[in-house]
């Protein structure tokens, strides 16, 4: 559930990224800002899609959608050297339930 929700906010920031080229654009500063914001765009839409792709692997039980789910909440983790301390409580808490017993055997981890 929560790599569903962390899909939702990247991809509502995709659209606020989105939202300030176009204003950029609008009011004539273009440039670096504008290119700025479209990078940051698109980078949330992929960090969007590959959450919606872990949020499916776990929900079926695949293996891969495990270390997927490890691998993002590894990052959460290390999000807080940039101040992030949503992203790492967030990220504690899914390597916690992740490394359960029966979390594990669910996703046949041995």
């Amino acid at each position: 559930m929560l790599e569903v929700i962390g899909a939702l906010f990247a991809l509502l920031g995709a659209a606020a990224f989105g939202l300030v080229s176009t204003y950029m654009s609008a009011v004539g500063i273009s440039g670096l800002i504008s290119a700025i914001s479209g990078f940051g765009s698109m980078l949330l839409v992929i960090i969007g899609i590959i959450l919606i792709l872990g949020a499916y692997g776990l929900w079926i039980g695949h293996r891969w959608g495990y270390w997927l789910g490890v691998v993002i909440a590894c990052l959460g983790v290390i999000s807080i050297a940039i101040l992030d301390a949503f992203g790492f409580i967030v990220g504690i808490v899914v390597l916690y339930y992740l490394t359960r017993k029966r979390v594990k055997k669910w996703f046949r981890i041995n």
